[in-house]
């Protein structure tokens, strides 16, 4: 491993989606045919104890191989045809009651919003990317299309304002052009200003806007590369810009 990137570890992460025949959830964008699989941390854990998140760890060869899954960037994504199906999945604890949820990609925002499950910034961006496909067919035909069209790398910065935190990712016009991928910077991002001002003064966005840990909006009027497709912003605070989709 490179010295340079000591604080960097390989990690795998599966987004595992399952058919619900017969019973598309309820949503405020109407009927979603598929649920997602979200694990809860322990909440004795060192690292975002408590947190729902999709299934992962460090890498293994196998997460490599393209006969286990189909990669999409950041993620990869694994669909089949329905729950019923995943008895003898290694993804699926054996005792699913204690630690797992389902949730379809809008219900799992829902729920994150009336603080009853709570997860990190990076889930809250591909549930909200997730909202783009209400069917099981939509989402495992684009991911199978978009494999083929490589990765890119992302380094999230954090900027602290007056009155909460921003979260840059590349192409915000706020980004850094030399982001400390390398944890040896030790970069530190402030301003006196608040959030709403920072907002109403740019105009290129690619950020999360984090209010409390349970308030977050998303807002990107950028090109997403590798033909991936933007988040569907689902409105979670009073704020209205122009830029938000």
């Amino acid at each position: 491993m490179n010295p340079r990137l000591r604080h960097w570890r390989e990690a795998a992460t599966l987004l595992l989606a399952a058919g619900t025949p017969g019973r598309p959830p309820r949503s405020p964008l109407g009927p979603f045919d598929y649920e997602l699989l979200l694990l809860r941390r322990s909440a004795r854990s060192g690292f975002m104890p408590g947190a729902h998140v999709f299934p992962g760890g460090l890498a293994e060869p196998a997460d490599f191989s393209d006969s286990i899954c189909t990669h999409c960037t950041p993620c990869s994504v694994t669909t089949v045809p329905d729950k019923e199906s995943l008895s003898s999945f290694p993804a699926v604890p054996s005792d699913p009651g204690r630690c797992c949820e389902w949730s379809s990609p809008p219900e799992a925002i829902e729920r994150f919003k009336s603080q009853e499950i709570w997860f990190p910034p990076p889930q809250f961006y591909e549930f909200c990317r997730l909202c783009n496909f209400s069917s099981l067919e939509e989402l495992q035909k684009f991911s199978s299309e978009r494999a083929l069209e490589g990765c890119e790398r992302w380094m999230p910065v954090m900027l602290s304002a007056a009155d909460g935190l921003i979260q840059l990712l590349p192409g915000d016009e706020l980004y850094p052009e030399d982001p400390d991928y390398t944890g040896e910077k030790k970069m530190i991002m402030s301003t006196n200003k608040k959030v709403e001002d920072l907002m109403k003064e740019a105009g290129i966005f690619h950020r999360i806007v984090i209010k409390n840990t349970n308030n977050l909006a998303i807002y990107v009027n950028i090109q997403a590369k590798y033909k991936h497709i933007n988040p569907l912003m689902m409105q979670s605070d009073n704020s209205d810009y122009n830029s938000r989709l």
